[in-house]
């Protein structure tokens, strides 16, 4: 049998700056960087841990202007809020009456009966990424997140400008109690525990051989996301899920690195993922005036998830001074329509669901900083680094403005049999 022997991690061009998180693009939060392809080395083991905390009250809605976090969607509309309901025909309650009065009232656009809210959003979050290199490029890949987020400073203004409207005053009067009735609540939300999971293989392939260049590395990737994290609650207005909702996902991307003048790497990163469609009980709009993130209709309904897909281009100064790396990159991501299909489609008609500005899917922009020093040597069993990072989100549409800080620690181990 031949010895086991174990050789020292050395990372001259390559080092791992960040973690490739694949439950990672969120409407919430500046998407994490995308680094180079995966360094070809058999046997290579790398765990890598990074946390990262933020926080805000600032988003950009559907026009693509600044917001507060609870209005990206646009101003709620309470006026049409029980219309369409089943249940506003078949109770009597007061609550249903005033909802059913409310109804009545004549307006000649959707402007009437509207709701400002306000509220802060925070995360904590912790992303664990294990690799290992098997042979001939290919490599194995499990990533686990763990997150806390939640809402909270929840407040309203009425914007409504007929404001002593009796009806409307009504509705005002016993808001609290309505949505209790429809089992819903506005109260500041709180959640913790796993993301999605991912399981995933991968091929890195490097060429050094070049006249130009330093080097060409390119890594493809294909992976499931299990949907380990909780799914949003029917019952809280600003609930958020810690994954992607209970969808089952494939994960698929492409890296390409180019190495220049001995220290600097230029690259780029595409990924994507598909989604499976889910049978789920869910919130429903039931009149197209509707705005908002509150609804009272529910329903079991088919979620056609689509997919979101990540653009990354980066620039990183290598070993500038000993084992310290500085990177610049920016990230694209983008998020597609859903589209739902009621079990009672008598009841909640496709083409009103469906104009519900929370299922027309996000885009944001955001410029990733970081450094990270890297203690590996020759001769040593293992190799350390230690890093910081930024994440800036800018612009985009129905997306949280919410810049991230973090720390990030990783050990390598280049395991030969």
């Amino acid at each position: 049998m031949q010895q086991h022997k174990i050789y020292p991690v050395i990372f001259i061009l390559f080092i791992n700056i960040s973690i490739i998180t694949l439950d990672n693009a969120h409407f919430y939060r500046a998407t994490s960087f995308w680094f180079e392809p995966r360094l070809e080395k058999k046997g290579l083991t790398s765990l890598d841990v990074n946390i990262q905390t933020g926080s805000t009250q600032k988003g950009q809605d559907y026009k693509g202007q600044q917001s507060n976090i609870l209005n990206i969607y646009g101003k709620y509309n309470m006026h049409k809020l029980g219309c369409g309901i089943e249940s506003v025909e078949k109770r009597k309650t007061p609550n249903a009456i005033i909802l059913d009065n409310l109804c009545k009232v004549e307006s000649q656009n959707c402007s009437f009966g509207e709701l400002l809210f306000s509220g802060k959003f925070n995360i904590t979050e912790a992303q664990l990424n294990l690799y290992q290199n098997i042979a001939n490029g290919f490599f194995i890949q499990i990533f686990v997140p763990i997150r806390k987020l939640g809402i909270n400073k929840i407040s309203y203004t009425d914007q409504t400008q007929d404001k002593n409207n009796p009806e409307w005053q009504a509705f005002l009067n016993n808001f609290q109690n309505i949505l209790s009735e429809y089992q819903l609540s506005i109260c500041p939300t709180d959640q913790s525990g796993f993301g999605d999971s991912t399981l995933a293989v991968g091929w890195t392939w490097s060429n050094e051989n070049t006249d130009m260049l330093d080097f060409i590395d390119s890594t493809i990737e294909i992976g499931l996301l299990m949907p380990t994290g909780k799914q949003q609650s029917t019952k809280k207005v600003f609930s958020m899920p810690l994954g992607y909702n209970g969808h089952w996902g494939t994960y698929l991307s492409f890296s390409l690195g180019i190495g220049i003048y001995d220290w600097i790497t230029f690259g780029t990163h595409i990924d994507s993922i598909f989604f499976a469609s889910k049978l789920k009980n869910t919130r429903l709009k039931t009149d197209i005036c509707q705005s908002g993130m509150i609804k009272l209709g529910t329903d079991f309904a088919r979620i056609e998830k689509e997919p979101i897909w990540n653009l990354a281009l980066f620039a990183k100064a290598d070993h500038m001074i000993k084992g310290l790396s500085f990177w610049l990159g920016y990230t694209k991501s983008i998020k597609y329509e859903d589209n739902v299909i009621p079990r009672n489609s008598n009841i909640y008609p496709k083409t009103i669901v469906n104009s519900d500005l929370e299922l027309s899917g996000w885009e944001s922009n955001t410029i990733n900083l970081g450094l990270e020093y890297d203690f590996s040597k020759e001769k040593y069993l293992a190799g350390l680094r230690i890093g910081g990072f930024a994440n800036i989100p800018f612009g985009g549409k129905k997306c949280f403005l919410t810049s991230m800080v973090g720390i990030s620690t990783g050990l390598d181990l280049a395991w030969k049999f």
